[in-house]
């Protein structure tokens, strides 16, 4: 009997866009790299879920190479939310010292300014 190969479902946005939430939804494991979750791909048999930044195109080839070399077929989205919304979001998580929220701030910044889309991904509107 042929085995279907596994998905790997793709989440990229910038921080604060509701990756991590969005990839929950579909009740799969999660790996979250802004969280540093490790990749325990060649392992994995079954769907899963990866949440990374990933602004640029490149970046996300990067990832849909990975999910292919290892066995998944790649679904990429971008979980898109407006630029204030990502910076409110990201600036009301808590225990965040000046220095945090500066670095945040630059890191949604940051985001915007390098994304390009890809052709593969499907867009998620969390705003």
């Amino acid at each position: 009997m042929h085995r279907m190969k596994p998905a790997l479902y793709i989440f990229t946005g910038p921080p604060g866009s509701g990756k991590s939430t969005k990839s929950q939804e579909i009740g799969v494991k999660v790996y979250d790299r802004d969280l540093g979750n490790k990749l325990e791909w060649m392992t994995q048999d079954e769907d899963a879920a990866l949440c990374t930044a990933a602004p640029s195109k490149e970046n996300k080839d990067y990832w849909v190479k990975q999910a292919k070399e290892n066995g998944f077929v790649p679904v990429l989205y971008v979980v898109w939310t407006p630029r204030m919304t990502a910076l409110d979001r990201m600036l009301k998580r808590d225990g965040q010292s000046p220095d945090q929220r500066n670095n945040l701030n630059k890191d949604v910044e940051r985001w915007y300014k390098l994304y390009s889309p890809h052709h593969q991904e499907e867009l998620i509107n969390n705003g």
